[in-house]
């Protein structure tokens, strides 16, 4: 049974939800703007849009310089898997 990226997400932010152990209050995404396949992952994982910035690493005039910024807070559960 193959396992997509969106349930391969989902599992992992359920595990870090459920973890007994130190984790942080916020996990955070980002990719190009150019890359929607990506930015669906984080949609469709339960994730909202904080943003779009500037990379800092990739030169000006690159296309891939624009980003989007997605955030899962560690109270709100992602969708579900079913």
């Amino acid at each position: 049974m193959a396992v997509s990226f969106i349930e391969t997400t989902q599992l992992i932010l359920c595990d870090w939800q459920e973890s007994g152990s130190l984790k942080p209050d916020d996990i955070y995404s980002f990719t190009s703007v150019h890359n929607t396949r990506s930015e669906k992952v984080m949609i469709n994982t339960g994730m909202t849009k904080e943003g779009e910035f500037d990379h800092p690493l990739i030169e000006d005039g690159n296309p891939l310089k624009r980003h989007v910024l997605y955030k899962v807070s560690n109270n709100v559960m992602p969708v579900s898997l079913y």
